[in-house]
């Protein structure tokens, strides 16, 4: 399916069997989506061909988009401080689906909810009055 895909975008490219052997290989351990929005965003940048390492390149620089848009990871209050493999694991799994896209970034702070504590803090850093 990508191949044609990839041919749409960029009829002028030679694509054999081996290119897509190619991809198969070079893209099996990402979400198909992942590379048809890589292959997507080659074209719109008005490329004139897109090599499979091309598009793994892009799909990294998506994934690694993802996971830097999320923002700080916190782990659950739950995961034992002291089991670093079991916080390997956790981490290495939150990376994988943030940037697979199954994860989606936390909700935001409702800001009505807390508007005392914020308040507050709205003093910190202001010098202290005298007496």
């Amino acid at each position: 399916m990508l191949t044609g895909y990839l041919r749409a975008h960029f009829p002028s490219q030679p694509v054999d069997e081996y290119t897509t052997e190619a991809l198969e290989e070079l893209l099996a351990p990402y979400p198909a989506a992942d590379a048809k929005q890589a292959v997507l965003t080659i074209a719109q940048r008005g490329e004139k061909w897109c090599s499979p390492t091309d598009v793994q390149a892009e799909i990294r620089r998506i994934r690694a988009q993802r996971v830097a848009d999320y923002g700080p990871i916190e782990p659950p209050a739950d995961l034992d401080p002291d089991n670093v493999v079991g916080y390997q694991r956790w981490l290495g799994a939150m990376h994988k689906g943030i940037a697979d896209g199954t994860i989606a970034a936390p909700p935001a702070i409702d800001v009505g909810q807390h508007r005392d504590v914020i308040a507050e803090l709205g003093h910190i850093g202001q010098e202290i009055p005298d007496a």
